[in-house]
């Protein structure tokens, strides 16, 4: 039995892991627990806006901005709690992105609608390999270096 009493919940559905502090989803973990997902926020849209959020497991969230325009999705987050996912940008286009703490949210390039699905730790030259996909589901690839 877990918090949800005995109902099964898919991976990806852990709304009721995050009830007590905002309910969410989650679609990232790392090795330490820290958690990025997704939270409804109250906007101009009826349905309300879907924001990034990262739960750390030592307590606490950060929620994340967009990319100018009312979404943000996480998909991973890797050991330095950096995040890649999708947000809508001023154009009303879903565009990937890398977020760290240093940097804020950072548009990753791309020709097309694309999304930031998976996210590697620091390499040893000091950059971070985000995998992904465009609106054709075509592979994308990009190499991060932060300052």
């Amino acid at each position: 039995m877990d918090c949800c009493g005995d109902r099964a919940f898919p991976a990806r559905s852990s709304t009721c892991l995050l009830a007590a502090e905002r309910p969410g989803f989650v679609f990232g973990a790392n090795a330490a627990g820290d958690l990025a997902g997704q939270v409804t926020t109250p906007c101009t849209l009826a349905s309300g806006c879907q924001r990034t959020v990262i739960w750390y497991a030592a307590g606490g969230s950060t929620q994340l901005a967009t990319l100018g325009s009312e979404h943000s999705w996480s998909r991973d987050i890797n050991a330095q709690q950096e995040v890649v996912g999708m947000s809508t940008s001023a154009r009303g286009l879903n565009t990937a992105y890398f977020w760290s703490a240093s940097t804020g949210m950072l548009a990753l390039s791309g020709n097309q609608q694309v999304v930031a699905n998976g996210l590697s730790d620091v390499r040893p030259d000091g950059t971070r390999l985000v995998v992904g996909m465009d609106a054709q589901a075509n592979a994308a690839v990009w190499i991060v270096r932060t300052p």
